[in-house]
């Protein structure tokens, strides 16, 4: 067996799941290493309690590091927002914003903006409007990934004008200020709409949450 290399990681939680033995499969995104998925032992998370093993919390851990997998030793953490406070509708939004950073971002590679993103973005849900932010954060993933929407757009009449404007306000949006204008819910809709054709012709990704911006529109 190859010897493993440890590291010092912090990164934020996309996604947990039930591992072997009782333990947990982590699906990490951290600047240094992008995507990374780790094992979580049992022992390990008896030890360091299960409280912040949430999407979105921003953990500080210790593991070994092998060639096709990681194993984690020791970790903490806080919860950069609560999810499970949202209504399933908002929630779902955010489940759309994981799975685009899973389906997009390959494993290893270091990702700083997308980092970025991410941890701004679930800061400033907390107190903006939640399913905008996460609408926000997917336009931005998706250009950081060299997918920006506000760019691709090849049939002009795909997006009325003040769509194209709402996006293109999205994808210009400074963390931390006040959002410029207002979102009306039709255009807001249209833009919902686009982003999954986006992701589904130009991207070759087929979302299992698809919809999920668009609320009760239909």
């Amino acid at each position: 067996m190859p010897t493993p290399q440890i590291r010092n990681i912090e990164g934020i939680v996309l996604r947990a799941s039930k591992g072997g033995e009782g333990g947990r499969s982590l699906s990490l995104f951290t600047r240094e290493m992008g995507l990374i998925h780790l094992t979580l032992p049992r022992a390990v998370m008896n030890r360091c309690g299960t409280g912040i093993l949430l999407s979105f919390a921003c953990v500080r851990l210790s593991a070994a590091i092998y060639p096709e997998y990681g194993v984690i030793s020791q970790y903490e953490g806080r919860l950069l927002f609560d999810m499970m406070k949202l209504s399933y509708e908002d929630m779902t939004c955010w489940y759309y914003v994981i799975e685009l950073v899973l389906a997009l971002y390959p494993v290893g590679q270091k990702e700083d903006e997308a980092y970025d993103v991410l941890m701004a973005a679930a800061r400033t849900a907390e107190e903006r409007n939640p399913r905008v932010i996460a609408f926000i954060a997917s336009i931005k993933l998706l250009a950081a990934a060299g997918y920006d929407p506000t760019e691709a757009i090849e049939d002009p009449t795909a997006l009325s004008e003040g769509a194209r404007d709402l996006l293109c306000r999205f994808r210009g949006y400074r963390w931390g200020s006040p959002f410029e204008g207002s979102i009306s819910r039709a255009l807001f809709t249209e833009c919902a709409r686009y982003l999954d054709h986006f992701l589904s012709t130009v991207c070759d990704t087929e979302m299992k949450t698809a919809g999920a911006f668009l609320g009760n529109a239909d």
